[in-house]
């Protein structure tokens, strides 16, 4: 944070905290001066933020939102909200680019707005025989509407219609806090209410998985750079293209999205991908070998090399699978897992594109039509279909006849 942005937010709290302290002086028995707390915490949330490494990042803001629906009426939510979105859009570092930060803005009020109308649509019209039910399906949905809203926003940019399921540990703590800080202001039907201290106890956990995440994204930080670091080696080398390993890795985790792999397999892929051609270093010099350097050697040793790092072992068996042949359904088995294989074809497809393409956006009509031309156990089908939807999504490649 900048020393620009630290005295905007400074500003923006000592003028919360005044206008709080002022309402309730004015209006002692009132929920202002609780609402405008709330506020305060909505700008903070904005700041505050979960980040799951392979999706956008998660503001704090909607544990809060979901406290001001059990406090506030819909105009005075709105007004909160509303409030402290505009506050939170002068302070805020991320995204870079007024453009960017209004579509955020945009962004947050329509989650808020899916947020006031799932949880009245619940209260307001849904009766169990405990009324304990009724609020917290109503918060959950909530919770699970400003998920939605973010999730489109993400996907219809990308034109995407698949929405991955697994590894949503952080969305779950947020939400779940959320409720928790809800109930724990006002109670249910006026009982068990702790006023500002139940969104205050019940954020502790939110703030320590905030933490946790934090820490752990200055570690993936650092283990990226050190990855990408090692990649450019066989460029600098002369062994592969400028930007060669960046832009297979970046068509590798494509394909596996289009595929839906896991993101666990999708992370040592992308790694796999960086460090693809690191065999070249461990290899002999092509003038002492008195020929270039084949694909299965190369292959062999870095995945040597990278299975001599237990975390990266996985990569490694990647790498070691590009060579291998496309084995079609009802040939001899290899004795590798099917996804070992899936992600070495993976990684061979976007290897063997980015050879051909050369990265020139012109070459990629030529280059798609090399693969598609070659013999039937070179590439698995599965693969090269993924690879041309992605083509056509980017515009450069047309619909097939």
């Amino acid at each position: 944070m900048n020393r620009s942005q630290r005295l905007r937010t400074w500003v923006v709290a000592a003028a919360g905290a005044t206008t709080a302290a002022v309402a309730a002086i004015a209006d002692r028995d009132g929920p202002w001066s609780g609402l405008i707390l709330l506020g305060l915490g909505v700008v903070a949330g904005e700041l505050l933020e979960l980040n799951p490494g392979n999706r956008p990042r998660l503001p704090l803001s909607h544990a809060v939102v979901l406290v001001l629906l059990r406090v506030g009426t819909i105009a005075q939510v709105a007004v909160v909200v509303g409030a402290g979105q505009v506050a939170a859009f002068a302070v805020r570092a991320r995204p870079e680019g007024r453009r960017a930060r209004t579509a955020l803005l945009g962004q947050r009020l329509v989650a808020a707005a899916a947020a006031l109308a799932a949880y009245h649509g619940v209260v307001d019209h849904v009766r169990f025989g405990d009324r304990r039910w009724s609020v917290l399906l109503a918060l959950g949905l909530a919770g699970l509407a400003q998920l939605a809203v973010d999730e489109v926003a993400r996907l219809v940019p990308a034109r995407q219609l698949r929405v991955p399921l697994r590894g949503r540990s952080a969305e779950l703590a947020l939400v779940t806090s959320g409720m928790l800080m809800a109930v724990g202001y006002s109670g249910v039907d006026g009982r068990g209410g702790m006023g500002l201290w139940g969104p205050l106890l019940f954020s502790v956990p939110l703030l320590a998985a905030w933490y946790s995440f934090e820490q752990l994204d200055s570690i993936r930080t650092t283990y990226g750079q050190t990855i990408r670091a090692l990649s450019v080696v066989p460029e600098l080398g002369g062994f592969a293209r400028a930007g060669h390993a960046e832009r297979v890795a970046d068509l590798a985790v494509t394909l596996a999205s289009e595929l839906d792999l896991g993101r666990q397999e999708t992370e040592q892929l992308a790694t796999a991908a960086l460090l693809h051609d690191i065999g070249t270093v461990c290899l002999d010099d092509p003038e002492v070998l008195g020929r270039p350097h084949e694909r299965p050697e190369v292959a062999e040793a870095g995945a040597t090399l990278l299975r001599s790092t237990e975390y990266l072992s996985r990569a490694g068996d990647y790498v070691a699978a590009e060579p291998l042949p496309h084995r079609p359904r009802g040939a001899e088995a290899l004795p590798v897992p099917d996804t070992t294989l899936l992600c070495g074809q993976i990684l061979k497809v976007a290897t063997d594109f980015d050879d051909l393409a050369a990265g020139r956006p012109e070459q990629t009509l030529v280059a798609i039509e090399a693969l598609y031309s070659s013999p039937g156990y070179v590439y698995d089908p599965r693969v090269l279909a993924a690879l041309e939807r992605i083509l056509r999504r980017r515009g450069l490649v047309g619909t097939r006849a």
